[in-house]
């Protein structure tokens, strides 16, 4: 499935959430979340992707993510995602593959569903609250942008290593 996202950085969360609460936007998740990223000695898989294992609450999530093309402030990525029953055994499958933990991070998210659009706020450490936007269509993200009231113009289509090295946060 294609991902078209945005992030729009240093937002208000209690403004977003008066925004979500408006619009009738429905709650999916709030709490931490472990994410590790694994790859090949080689680096073949970072070359043009990431492949991530996830811990959102009680859910465990595989990805593999492949660069298509940033567009318009977006980013655009064919995603490949599915829980897996549990972390330390998805762990050891990936080991046993030959693939290494590279790094891993951690963070709070918020997250809404409204329509077709996803809503996430994501407070990572020492950078301030960001707002990520994802849409099936390029069309639909910059209108959800303009819906928050935010210009499309100050997305970004970062990744969370951009971040880090925008606000020169350790990883």
């Amino acid at each position: 499935m294609k991902e078209i996202e945005a992030k729009i950085l240093e937002v208000d969360p209690a403004e977003i959430r008066r925004k979500m609460q408006e619009m009738n936007a429905e709650k999916k998740f709030e709490g931490k979340v472990q994410s590790e990223f694994y790859d090949y000695e080689d680096g073949r898989i970072e070359e043009n992707g990431i492949l991530r294992l996830r811990r959102l609450g009680s859910e465990t999530i595989l990805t593999r993510k492949t660069d298509e093309e940033n567009q318009d402030g977006a980013k655009v990525m064919e995603e490949i995602e599915f829980e897996v029953g549990d972390m330390d055994e998805a762990r050891a499958l990936l080991t046993s593959l030959g693939l290494e933990q590279i790094h891993s991070s951690e963070k709070t998210r918020a997250k809404w569903h409204h329509g077709r659009i996803e809503y996430v706020i994501d407070w990572y450490p020492d950078i301030p609250a960001l707002l990520e936007i994802e849409a099936p269509t390029q069309q639909e993200l910059t209108e959800a942008i303009e819906d928050l009231g935010y210009n499309p113009d100050e997305a970004k289509d970062w990744d969370s290593h951009d971040l880090y090295q925008h606000y020169d946060a350790e990883r």
